[in-house]
């Protein structure tokens, strides 16, 4: 009987070692508060069947202006205005295209796993607008975050 008491915790410990995080949500909803490049922006994304939109919150000069990516096309909104364009349009560096490729990333699993810190999975991957990293609930694949330093961008998502 000793024995299996000892044994038992050595069994949860090697299965619970073993687990796998949630692969990350490709289709989601969320509020981004971003801090790029000393800018704070905010903006409501939507990914869903590979087309991702973005539409700005804030900064008050950017309210409203939306953004839609549909494989390489990309549409723009604004006030009644509508800009059909390829993805190139708008440059690597540009917020809607950071999130963008960063997406598109973790849709075509150009990513790579790199271990849990709490209750959070981490990834890095790299993508047309540089390197990043990506937190994400360990259990149900929500992601919480995207970094590229390069750009300094920090994103911090919250489920809608």
């Amino acid at each position: 009987m000793k024995r299996l008491l000892l044994i038992l915790p050595l069994i949860f410990l090697m299965t619970a070692c073993s687990a796998k995080p949630a692969e990350i949500k490709k289709d989601f909803k969320a509020t981004a508060v971003c801090e790029y490049n000393g800018e704070v922006l905010k903006a409501g994304i939507a990914s869903q069947n590979h087309i991702l939109k973005i539409k700005m919150i804030k900064p008050k000069n950017l309210k409203g202006l939306s953004f839609k990516y549909k494989g390489s096309k990309l549409t723009i909104h604004r006030d009644g205005l509508k800009l059909k364009a390829d993805e190139s349009y708008l440059p690597n560096n540009a917020f809607s295209s950071v999130i963008n490729n960063v997406i598109n990333s973790i849709n075509h699993n150009e990513i790579n796993y790199n271990g849990q810190t709490s209750n959070y999975a981490e990834y890095n991957g790299k993508c047309e607008s540089g390197s990043f990293a990506i937190t994400a609930d360990y259990n149900t694949g929500f992601i919480k975050s995207i970094v590229i330093k390069k750009l300094g961008l920090n994103a911090e998502f919250t489920q809608r």
